[in-house]
């Protein structure tokens, strides 16, 4: 879902989350299976190993990334302030029996003229 808002002189652009981070207070660390996390979130992740955070925990990992929402801002007046776009990922890190080994949510900022 996208929404508009104008206030201040600036245009937001948001998406609600695609999934619930208040779920993430069920993930046990060392307990939870990729196949909880995927009953609690679905199967609609990003997984690789050394997926591209700069995470140094992740490294040679199996994880599973979830988008959970995101906004951008975008000034009205060409050249005066140009955009500004933040998005929150859930990083699920497994260990090799794929259970969780640990957990975060990291939020990316990007801006542009």
């Amino acid at each position: 879902m996208i929404s508009l808002f104008v206030s201040s002189c600036a245009v937001n652009l948001n998406h609600e989350s695609t999934i619930d981070l208040g779920k993430t207070k069920s993930i046990k660390k060392g307990i939870t299976t990729k196949q909880d996390i995927e009953n609690m979130f679905g199967n609609n992740y990003d997984n690789s190993i050394d997926y591209p955070y700069k995470l140094d925990d992740t490294k040679g990992k199996k994880i599973m990334v979830y988008d959970a929402g995101g906004k951008m801002q975008v000034s009205p007046i060409p050249f005066a302030g140009g955009m500004k776009a933040e998005s929150t990922k859930l990083v699920i890190i497994l260990n090799n029996s794929d259970v969780v080994e640990n957990y975060k949510t990291i939020v990316e900022s990007a801006s542009g003229h």
